[in-house]
């Protein structure tokens, strides 16, 4: 991929870390910005922010060594001329087949969004099914405790495909 060289990256830091299983330091990994964003999406002379779109929608692709040893993920996207930060907070369990995600945005020292993400594995002799069935529960800290606002099932189907049931969550 072609870096176009008039995209202004220089006001974004990455700070990224990662945990091994059973090993209490964490391991820092130097990663450029071009690494991290997906610059195709982008126009030239566009600014490029914490949200912009990656290259990877999960965060151990990052990661190239001992990948499935990996326990836990903090990455922290910093944009120093908007004064905007995004944080995930990631931890693996069950051979990284089920992890709950954390994602919070700052706008300067406001959390202005903050999300959790659990992913689970169901085990085949609950489900009945040879194919995967994962779990997927989102949910949002609030003033009057979680409010989930996605709760649903994803099926692999035999072809590769997938299928999802969604299970409102009450108000």
């Amino acid at each position: 991929m072609a870096i176009n060289d008039k995209i202004k990256t220089d006001h974004i830091d990455i700070e990224f870390k990662y945990r091994m299983s059973g090993v209490e330091e964490w391991l820092i990994k130097s990663i450029a910005v071009e690494e991290y964003f997906d610059f195709s999406e982008l126009e030239e002379d566009e600014l490029l922010e914490v949200d912009s779109l990656t290259i990877y929608d999960d965060l151990i692709e990052y990661i190239e060594d001992e990948r499935r040893q990996v326990s836990q993920i903090i990455i922290i996207i910093t944009d120093k001329i908007k004064n905007k930060k995004r944080q995930f907070n990631q931890t693996f369990w069950n051979d990284q087949n089920n992890y709950i995600l954390e994602r919070i945005d700052h706008a300067g020292a406001v959390v202005d969004y903050h999300e959790f993400i659990i992913e689970t594995l169901l085990p085949q002799k609950t489900t009945g099914n040879i194919e995967n069935d994962y779990e997927i529960i989102r949910f949002s800290p609030g003033e009057e405790g979680p409010k989930c606002w996605l709760h649903s099932i994803i099926h692999d189907n035999a072809d590769g495909s997938q299928s999802e049931i969604r299970i409102e969550p009450k108000e």
